[in-house]
């Protein structure tokens, strides 16, 4: 299907002292809010990490989603049209084997595992990292990788307004602000988009004749977000610390995909709100070349979403979800010449309630009807990164974590009802060696990947869907190894990997169709990739991908026994695109 979409700039104002008294010069040189560097350096950077700036992200896409599907080994799957659920998956991966972060925040819900990956704006975004068989930072090392998705930073006194028309009566405006004020550097963007998505569909069943396939425009599919974003930052001589908030609104109708009809007005509805506080100190001393720093990270995420079931205007469920989670981190960098290590500890708290009405009513227990539930999961993160960040030719991390979990879920509005537990520890860890000579840079990779069981593979809903509280986690051991070159216009990467997963989770359903989920498989995945980047001039850049990949399944019970994973879509993948850059007009 295609979209055409076009952008118009209605104001783009970058006025350096768009918001100083009127009084002073205009040739006034602005002082910038100085930044605290502790982790993150760019030199120790993975070959299994892809880095995208906000100046490439507006360059190359209008969404999330369509970014990450242009990097090697990352598969986008999604049902055309904004605001649709997103599968991603890396090097093969499902999407609960991927870990999303948002400034830090581990944002994998506990229930069901997953994320809502286009949540944030491309324009709230300051930059994006795409880690693959690795953790960005600390905690848990994944079995697929990790996308850490870092938020705008204001830089000086400046504002913009933006808007975006295309297809299907789609529609999006960005404004932002930027306020530099003594030492606090204020942030502000306010993002809105809708959209009717009636795009033309092959109705398999139409509403008017059942034994009749019609192409016609799909009804009941609108979506609409809006999105409010704030941030302090301010500093000191050695500490910085940042304040963010973000409000998100969205509405996404359910169309019927069977027969188009007219009487559909089934609804999700999502409301959440994040708030998040880091604090840098940094202590230099002189005499024994130590750096080390005091960091403190907070974040609070709360997401109400209202499920609203409705075929037909004799019928109108309703479904209502609450996710609150709460999460801190301590870290304690230091550094010593050009070693430098991160000693961490973390603690993530989520709690869900489900609240429904079915026929007015609540649900009834039973093995026919889901109950409501209120689960709680605790996680503790204990653990350390090292990093030789030498000028010698070669440079090595290791982060080693161990992990604790505590769940527990109860069944709401039902007497007599028990309380479910559960509780493990797992260790991961990966280690990262490369080697520079002249142009080029070789690497390997090895690492040990875990994920944890969900609170509903876990326990279930209490009702048609059973839990099973003896889930073993899901275990990787992977390596990769990598090439890099560059030359003054050619730019070429290969890596090579392979992956082995224990105990990977299935649902099972009996013939009644009650259903739980088990530990059924082990599979070995390997595969190759190549991404080739040629600039033809300044503005002009050719960029070539090649995935290939295989897998393969080995487990006692025969209908899982020697398949393909469910996220390898496909063994050959070449994908080719230009990337133009636009310069200014003159205008």
């Amino acid at each position: 299907m295609k979209q055409f979409l076009f952008t118009a700039y209605f104001f783009l104002i970058t006025a350096t002292q768009a918001f100083a008294d009127v009084g002073e010069k205009s040739d006034q040189t602005v002082e910038k809010i100085e930044r605290i560097e502790v982790l993150n350096n760019s030199e120790d950077t993975s070959l299994n990490t892809y880095l995208i700036d906000q100046q490439a992200l507006l360059e190359t896409a209008n969404s999330l989603s369509s970014v990450l599907a242009s990097l090697p080994s990352v598969q986008i799957r999604q049902v055309a049209g904004l605001g649709n659920p997103i599968a991603i998956s890396i090097r093969g991966s499902t999407s609960q084997q991927v870990n999303l972060r948002i400034d830090g925040q581990l944002i994998n819900t506990g229930q069901f595992g997953g994320f809502d990956l286009d949540q944030i704006p491309l324009a709230l975004i300051e930059s994006i990292e795409v880690s693959q068989y690795q953790s960005t930072s600390t905690g848990v090392t994944p079995i697929g990788g990790e996308i850490r998705i870092n938020t705008i930073k204001g830089d000086g006194s400046n504002a913009s307004l933006s808007a975006t028309l295309g297809s299907w009566q789609t529609q999006e405006i960005n404004l932002k602000g930027n306020l530099l004020y003594k030492q606090h550097q204020l942030s502000m963007s306010v993002n809105h988009q809708q959209t009717d998505n009636d795009y033309e569909y092959l109705v398999p069943q139409s509403f008017n004749n059942s034994q009749e396939s019609i192409t016609e425009p799909l009804r009941n599919n609108h979506f609409r977000k809006t999105t409010y974003f704030l941030s302090d930052e301010f500093s000191s001589s050695n500490t910085t610390t940042s304040i963010n908030a973000q409000y998100n609104e969205q509405l996404k109708a359910i169309p019927n995909y069977q027969n188009n009809s007219p009487e559909m007005a089934s609804t999700l509805e999502n409301t959440n709100y994040r708030v998040g506080f880091e604090h840098a100190t940094i202590q230099p001393f002189d005499l024994w070349q130590l750096d080390y720093a005091v960091n403190l990270e907070a974040y609070w995420f709360n997401q109400q979403e209202t499920y609203t079931d409705r075929p037909k205007a004799s019928k109108n469920d309703i479904y209502q979800y609450d996710t609150d989670q709460f999460y801190v981190q301590f870290s304690a960098p230091t550094k010593f010449n050009t070693l430098k290590v991160t000693p961490y500890i973390n603690i993530n708290n989520q709690t869900f309630v489900s609240d429904s009405w079915v026929n007015q009513q609540r649900p009834a227990c039973n093995n026919f009807q889901s109950c409501d539930v209120e689960a709680t999961q605790r996680l503790m993160n204990l653990g350390s990164r090292l990093n030789w960040l030498g000028k010698s030719a070669i440079q090595y991390s290791l982060l080693w974590n161990f992990l604790n979990a505590k769940n527990t879920n109860d069944a709401r509005y039902q007497p007599d009802t028990k309380s479910l537990n559960s509780s493990y520890s797992h260790h991961s860890a990966e280690f990262d060696v490369s080697y520079r000579f002249n142009h080029h840079r070789i690497s390997a990779h090895i690492a040990k990947g875990i994920r944890t069981p969900t609170l509903s593979e876990l326990f279930g809903d209490r009702g048609s869907f059973k839990g099973n509280e003896d889930l073993k986690a899901e275990l990787a051991n992977s390596i990769s190894l990598n090439w890099l070159a560059r030359w003054q216009n050619i730019n070429i990467q290969n890596t090579l990997y392979a992956q082995q997963i224990d105990n990977s989770i299935v649902a099972i359903f009996n013939s009644s169709g009650i259903g739980s989920y088990t530990n059924v498989a082990s599979s070995t995945l390997f595969g190759l990739s190549t991404q080739l980047d040629i600039a033809v001039t300044p503005n002009f850049k050719l960029i070539a991908t090649i995935d290939l990949i295989d897998s393969n399944t080995q487990s006692d019970i025969h209908v899982f026994d020697n398949k393909k994973l469910l996220m390898v879509f496909t063994t050959n993948n070449i994908k080719f695109r230009p990337n133009i850059r636009l310069t200014k007009l003159g205008i």
